[in-house]
């Protein structure tokens, strides 16, 4: 996918979203989809609409989906149009899989540095989950931050790296790559599971797509 096109697919979503879905600003939007070129495009249209995604993943309990959706107020969720069964509490589902018209004018809404950017909520294995507010600057704060460990300056995309991106949407660790490749126009590998949990299939992939950064636990 080239940046063009993630650019003009986002934008798609985020006209669906304050046009069909009345989707205001700062308001949370479920994002049900693992990590995918779905889920890229899914988080920056929710951005672009100037709205906050909350991680709604598939594999989660649908109990817990609807505790966590309930809890942060989602009443839209962006998945694929398999999973819609899975969110039925959702007055709107956009299914990402399926073809949008393509939008006659752009989305050009500029949320501000404060503004929420997502939610992501705990694990709640000491408890009930509780729900992580991310402000826009938080994130771009955090994403200069890891472009300077990098020694990338974000203003020269002719020095760009390759990242890749193994973690779960549910998760922010995969931010660490993510926004950081987009920023910098970097290429952003986006790793199938079967293919970041296998050792040998992951090594054939390397191998021949040399990866400059990944974030990755010691498992």
């Amino acid at each position: 996918l080239t940046y063009a096109e993630l650019d003009s697919a986002s934008d798609a979503v985020a006209v669906w979203l304050r046009r069909t879905a009345a989707v205001r600003a700062e308001e949370p939007v479920g994002l049900g989809v693992e990590r995918s070129v779905e889920a890229m495009i899914g988080m920056l249209g929710i951005f672009k609409a100037g709205a906050a995604y909350v991680p709604l993943v598939p594999d989660l309990p649908p109990n817990r989906l609807a505790r966590l959706a309930a809890e942060a107020g989602v009443r839209t969720v962006v998945t694929l149009g398999s999973l819609r069964h899975l969110y039925p509490f959702a007055a709107h589902t956009l299914p990402l899989d399926e073809p949008l018209p393509a939008p006659t004018s752009r989305m050009s809404l500029e949320p501000a540095a404060h503004a929420l950017a997502y939610v992501l909520f705990t694990s709640g294995s000491t408890g009930v989950p509780k729900g992580v507010a991310v402000t826009h600057d938080n994130l771009a704060e955090y994403t200069r931050s890891v472009a300077e460990v990098l020694d990338i300056d974000l203003a020269d995309e002719q020095r760009s790296l390759s990242f890749g991106w193994v973690s779960t949407v549910g998760a922010d660790l995969g931010h660490t790559v993510v926004y950081p490749a987009l920023a910098s126009g970097g290429c952003l590998h986006v790793i199938p599971p079967a293919v970041a949990t296998d050792a040998a299939a992951y090594g054939d992939y390397v191998a021949s797509r040399p990866l400059d950064v990944v974030k990755l636990t010691p498992s």
